[in-house]
């Protein structure tokens, strides 16, 4: 996006923020319209008021999303150009004539088979729930946009022309890659293909993580306005570091008081790595109070999904921060209360200690300090 189309689009969303909140919308509604509206005016490109028809269903249909996602992102945006249209920022509405029926996406059968075999592969290897789902939602994807109606007649010039046809950030591009990686190399190792498409692949050089915490202000404004629910997720995430699908995990089996009187809460993270962390009598309380069994009860095997529970969070904080932000804040904060980083890697349930690293934002007035003491 150029600078001039992004400040536009910024204009164009806290403009309809305040004209929304003004009709009565509500703020976890606005919240969650206007993140799947800047989403769209990161990657339709155009500028929000030359926006036709034509740009919103080729946006839309280039989504690879389940059917109640591509709903949600259409209802959001409509309702954003219906506002417009009320408060004469546009005449036109771009989304007033688009069909009722949104299709989800599904790859060729070849590639359908092929997802389900890599699905069980990873499977056999005890790779983590979250990771097979996303592995294979980037399949899905890759089959949708790649337009090769077999996996196995897929090239290396077909791989590096769809990875630099997109605008992700250098994260998402180096995950694509490594599925493409994994993929294709698992499709070598057993005999599917004869030549590895993706061994050729060009390196994708991540740059340096820099630790994004939630500011003190942010986090208790979200807590303050949320819903009791939703104000114990963020607790969960902002006093004890959990993950969105650690939070939507827990469970009161989970919860009990040590030899020294202070209650723990036993928590399974990424790799089914299983770590205790001590809780506060408050927060404890809190859980005790939403009766046994999940905290978040509900379809996804008894539980909320991870999917859902960060939606919640995300909506409650401001635009520029998400539920992970909030994980960064407890790394930050824990590190500065002791400059222990081994300690907050075992809190956090990192493998290792360089992953906490990039979690960490060490103030200026640290580095300022510490420089001073030198100088002295």
């Amino acid at each position: 996006m150029t600078d001039e189309r992004e400040v536009k689009w910024a204009k164009a969303i806290e403009l309809a923020r305040v004209g929304m909140a003004a009709e009565g919308y509500s703020a976890t509604t606005i919240e969650r319209t206007l993140k799947q509206v800047a989403r769209f005016g990161r990657e339709c490109g155009f500028e929000p008021w030359d926006v036709d028809r034509g740009i919103v269903e080729a946006w839309l249909g280039r989504l690879v999303c389940s059917v109640t996602r591509g709903y949600s992102y259409r209802t959001a945006l409509r309702t954003f150009y219906r506002w417009a249209l009320r408060a004469g920022w546009t005449s036109t509405d771009p989304t007033a004539a688009l069909t009722m029926r949104v299709q989800a996406r599904r790859p060729p059968e070849t590639w359908h088979t092929a997802v389900k075999a890599y699905r069980r592969h990873m499977e056999a290897a005890s790779l983590s729930d979250q990771t097979v789902a996303l592995r294979c939602y980037q399949l899905v994807r890759l089959a949708s946009e790649l337009h090769v109606s077999d996996p196995w007649s897929v090239t290396t010039q077909h791989l590096v022309d769809w990875l630099a046809g997109h605008t992700w950030g250098r994260g998402s591009t180096y995950s694509y890659r490594s599925l493409l990686r994994g993929f294709y190399g698992w499709a070598d190792q057993v005999g599917y293909v004869a030549v590895n498409p993706a061994a050729g692949l060009p390196k994708v050089r991540l740059r340096s993580y820099q630790a994004r915490p939630a500011p003190d202000g942010a986090y208790r404004d979200a807590i303050a306005f949320a819903d009791d629910r939703t104000a114990l997720m963020l607790r969960l995430a902002g006093e004890i570091g959990l993950r969105s699908g650690e939070v939507a995990q827990v469970h009161t089996d989970e919860l009990s008081r040590g030899q020294d009187g202070l209650w723990w809460l036993q928590v399974t993270g990424k790799g089914d790595r299983v770590r205790m962390l001590p809780i506060s009598d408050s927060l404890a309380a809190a859980l005790r109070a939403c009766g046994p069994g999940f905290v978040f009860p509900g379809q996804i095997d008894g539980h909320l999904s991870r999917a859902r529970v960060t939606q919640l969070m995300s909506a409650a904080l401001p635009d520029e921060y998400t539920a992970h932000t909030l994980r960064h804040r407890f790394a930050t904060k824990a590190y500065a209360a002791g400059n222990d980083l081994l300690g907050v890697q075992q809190l956090l349930g990192h493998a290792r200690p360089d992953t906490t690293q990039a979690y960490v934002s060490v103030p200026g007035e640290s580095l300022r300090r510490l420089v001073a003491e030198v100088a002295r």
